[in-house]
């Protein structure tokens, strides 16, 4: 299977003029998401498909906005680091160095590559795999497949096996079917099955995993030959329900809150509401020249784009009118930042607690204690409690490649050694005695 065309895209942004902007409503975001459809299956007769969520689009609409918070991204790449661990025979960084990693794939991806990418798909929903076969039946090919790009066939009392649809179009499912037409719905279902024209995207009809040569022989002839074959998927879940929630479904709230706290602050700024004080100005600020002039005088004294903008309020040329006291008036700006001070850390701390991760693992730990004993302990630590996720991918690992033809050319059943904390010192220590090993076989 051709994974190139089914890249994640987002959706594009646009602002004003970063001077002058025009009254206008702005929101500085990718993906305005105010809250997350917590998962619900239905049955599409008119797709074919179960629904992954209300809109279809739960997978993808809870990982984007994951992508806003650096606080949940931080944790899940913090556990997707400790799940790979040190890899394992013939997918380790060593081996990619050396040349030796195993090439699973005709994009040359290696086993190392397989295992990075199951590490970071397990820290937020789960693995999906597509394995493509020879005439034989043999497994021959693994391409890893986004979790978000997949949704599970209706089955048909006709058919004999079951089936997953691949496309990474899902997200624009509500152009076709959000007005209520038929003709949309048709139009839909005819660019889901038509993968063949140069359209943007790739659909891919394939089957259930099930490695036994007889089925996948019995598959590519029901197919019309190996040519037509479009292989099986290896579909992960923790749960017998068709599809399953993020890891992180639970904080939600909290770190879709956090993205929007942030947001809060970055819209204060760029849309001038943060007002840094009032000029007072004698004469017409209806002429052009004038007004350039006087915009010009105090952009140069307002600093970054936006901030600190200034009022100017126009003083009447009048003889009977009092001469103010002040040409220039400072407002108090609202500390946005420390309006939401507790509930910032509540979220984030619901968030390392989903995670189980310790302070001093983050970066982050008050006492500023990063001790080697204490860190080789906070290592040790986050080993265990991560230790079921990589059992969970030794085991998943072991099938694929046990029934494969690079059963061979690895040690199984698969074991990732544990990451470990090496300090500075021991590193220099380790560069020193490799060193002298060098020098000694060099005599």
């Amino acid at each position: 299977m051709d994974n190139d065309n089914l890249p994640g895209s987002l959706p594009d942004t646009k602002t004003g003029e970063n001077d002058e902007r025009k009254a206008q409503i702005q929101v500085n975001s990718l993906d305005y998401l105010v809250s997350v459809d917590r998962l619900a299956i239905f049955r599409s007769q008119a797709q074919g498909i179960y629904l992954y969520g209300t809109d279809n689009n739960y997978p993808r609409k809870i990982m984007q906005a994951a992508l806003r918070s650096s606080a949940i991204e931080t944790a899940i790449n913090k556990q997707a680091q400790f799940i790979q661990g040190l890899g394992f025979q013939g997918a380790t960084a060593l081996d990619v160095k050396k040349g030796t990693a195993v090439v699973i794939n005709s994009k040359g991806q290696t086993a190392y590559d397989l295992l990075k990418f199951c590490a970071n798909q397990k820290s937020n929903i789960n693995v999906a795999i597509h394995v493509n076969y020879n005439a034989l039946g043999e497994a021959v090919e693994f391409t890893p497949v986004q979790y978000d790009f997949i949704r599970k066939k209706i089955s048909n009392p006709k058919e004999q096996f079951e089936r997953y649809i691949i496309t990474n179009i899902w997200h624009l499912e509500n152009d076709y079917t959000g007005y209520g037409f038929a003709a949309k719905i048709m139009e839909f279902n005819k660019w889901m099955q038509d993968k063949r024209k140069n359209l943007s995207f790739v659909c891919l009809e394939c089957f259930e995993y099930n490695p036994d040569p007889v089925v996948v022989r019995e598959q590519i002839k029901i197919s019309g030959g190996i040519e037509n074959y479009s292989g099986q998927l290896f579909y992960m879940k923790r749960t017998e329900d068709v599809y399953q929630k993020a890891i992180y479904d639970s904080v939600a709230d909290d770190f879709q809150f956090l993205a929007e706290a942030k947001l809060a602050s970055l819209s204060n700024i760029q849309n001038g509401y943060a007002a840094g004080g009032i000029f007072k100005h004698f004469g017409n600020l209806t002429g052009t020249k004038e007004l350039e002039n006087l915009k010009a005088k105090l952009n140069n004294i307002k600093g970054a784009i936006n901030t600190g903008r200034f009022i100017a309020v126009q003083i009447p040329d009048n003889a009977d009118m009092n001469m103010p006291d002040k040409m220039f008036e400072p407002t108090q700006m609202q500390n946005i930042d420390n309006i939401y001070e507790i509930q910032k850390r509540d979220a984030k701390e619901n968030i390392k607690n989903l995670f189980s991760q310790p302070n001093a693992l983050i970066g982050s730990d008050t006492e500023g204690n990063f001790a080697t004993q204490k860190m080789q302990e906070t290592f040790e630590f986050y080993n265990s409690i991560t230790e079921p996720l990589r059992q969970e991918l030794e085991i998943e690992l072991t099938t694929l490649f046990s029934n494969s033809i690079f059963a061979t050319q690895l040690k199984l059943p698969i074991e990732i050694e544990p990451l470990e904390f090496v300090s500075k010192i021991k590193t220099i220590e380790s560069t020193n005695n490799q060193q002298n090993d060098t020098n000694n076989l060099n005599k």
